[in-house]
């Protein structure tokens, strides 16, 4: 499961890197790094690998670049020294982008007791107006005061 899916998530991690070249980092490999980078992102918010953001999430486009970004570095890494600039540069954009995330997920929160509405009337069903005075000879199914409980 990864974010950047699509034949348009590998081509966005070619165009992050400088448009790699299929024949020289073929789709299996991108796709192998966008895994662990989305296992990353997963482990820095806090979520299983089963529960990704889903597109209505707030972080939702941040873990898609931050994926992207990782798994770029990733590939870059593989060509050796000449892309050591590079590779510092997204993995510097990658630590900043990871610090907002885990600092700004938006969690459920438990607020914890809460007060529960409820409406009183002063209608009452034949049932309980004879449970409430069991010993009236005609059955009114009306309470006079609001304030009883219910």
């Amino acid at each position: 499961m990864v974010y950047n899916a699509s034949a348009a998530g590998l081509a966005s991690v070619r165009i992050e890197t400088g448009n790699l070249l299929a024949a020289d980092f073929p789709d299996t490999e991108i796709t192998l790094n966008l895994e662990n980078a989305y296992s990353k992102v997963q482990l820095v918010a806090g979520r299983t690998l089963t529960d990704p953001f889903v597109s209505t999430d707030a972080e939702f486009g941040l873990a898609r670049e931050i994926e992207k970004k990782e798994a770029a570095k990733n590939c870059l890494k593989a060509y050796g020294p000449e892309f050591a600039d590079k590779v510092r540069e997204l993995d510097a954009e990658v630590t900043a982008d990871l610090i907002l995330l885990k600092e700004n997920l938006q969690e459920a929160v438990d607020t914890g007791d809460a007060d529960i509405l409820y409406a009183v009337t002063p209608y009452l069903s034949i049932g309980a107006a004879v449970d409430e005075n069991p010993d009236q000879t005609t059955v009114s199914p009306y309470r006079s005061g609001l304030t009883d409980s219910v």
